[in-house]
């Protein structure tokens, strides 16, 4: 979620920066909301305080023996204002938090701006596409030629977008896995097998909810979720937690199968393993301070660019 405070005061910038990442996004309506929701909030602290006040000249008076009766009247309007408006507060703030939790994150400044495919700029590249000096095949004609993917079983299985490794094609992908755990164990980053189901919280504090809310799979008879990914339960092993700054930056990576429901992404250019509901996954988070984030994230894409190398 990003930090209402930045939005406040720096709305036209904040606002050009998410539009980058979607044109149609407006912050009119979360400020309209914001400031409406601390009008309440003053309102409600000014109520509070003058019941309080109220209060103590009607303890005071009845200790005296004089009459409070307007006193006491004032304090049941009070009451009955307070009530309404403690109601009004908690809709504005779920509305915030809605509107809040709809918005991406800020791309960095740097980050060149693509709105599709054609456009998109090449940064860097590493080694060389080799010159095979003939048509080469797709993964899946291969594999299936080779016996190392059935599709055929997965679909029998549980349906389109599986697949069911065999063979080497089972073997590599456990020794990929293996490696690269161990690897980015071998960088600093300590190593976690976390669960495959989580609660919804878990899915809001990574914000994959609500945005995501039509990707995730959820259990019919329990209020859990697969994970799309495993920076869920990673990133949710920091939840409700204070590190002090000198424990930071604190490196966490995880093996998980991933589950994604990948609506409407069939095609020829999604065929095969490029789009699957399910898949398996190395994942590495660190929590960090804002002048280390930097650093660790070029650590981290030294880290994935060393796997092919």
């Amino acid at each position: 979620m990003l930090d209402l405070r930045y939005l406040r005061t720096s709305p036209n910038e904040a606002e050009e920066r998410l539009k980058t990442r979607d044109p149609e996004i407006s912050l009119e309506r979360l400020l309209a909301l914001d400031a409406a929701w601390r009008q309440v909030l003053q309102r409600v602290e000014e109520i509070r305080a003058e019941r309080n006040g109220i209060g103590e000249a009607i303890a005071q008076a009845k200790k005296a023996g004089e009459k409070c009766a307007e006193a006491v009247e004032r304090m049941g309007v009070l009451k009955v204002e307070l009530a309404n408006l403690e109601l009004q507060e908690k809709e504005f703030k779920a509305e915030l938090d809605d509107e809040l939790l709809g918005l991406p994150n800020l791309p960095d400044p740097r980050v060149p701006v693509s709105r599709d495919a054609g456009d998109a700029k090449e940064l860097r590249t590493g080694g060389e596409s080799p010159d095979f000096g003939f048509e080469p095949k797709d993964h899946v004609e291969l594999a299936e030629r080779l016996g190392l993917l059935d599709f055929q079983a997965a679909s029998k299985l549980s349906g389109a977008g599986f697949a069911v490794y065999r063979k080497e094609a089972a073997l590599l992908e456990w020794a990929l896995l293996t490696w690269m755990f161990a690897n980015a164990a071998q960088h600093g980053y300590e190593p976690v097998l976390t669960p495959y189901l989580v609660n919804a919280q878990s899915l809001f504090t990574s914000s994959q909810l609500p945005k995501f809310m039509g990707d995730v799979y959820k259990l019919a008879d329990d209020d859990l979720y697969l994970i799309p990914t495993s920076e869920v339960t990673l990133v949710n092993l920091g939840r409700d937690e204070t590190f002090a700054e000198g424990e930071l930056p604190r490196r966490c990576t995880a093996v998980t199968a991933n589950f994604r429901r990948e609506a409407g992404t069939y095609g020829r250019d999604t065929r095969g393993l490029v789009r699957t509901h399910q898949f398996n996954k190395v994942e590495l988070v660190a929590f960090a301070t804002p002048e280390q984030a930097e650093g660790i994230f070029q650590e981290m894409i030294s880290i994935a660019e060393g796997i092919p190398e």
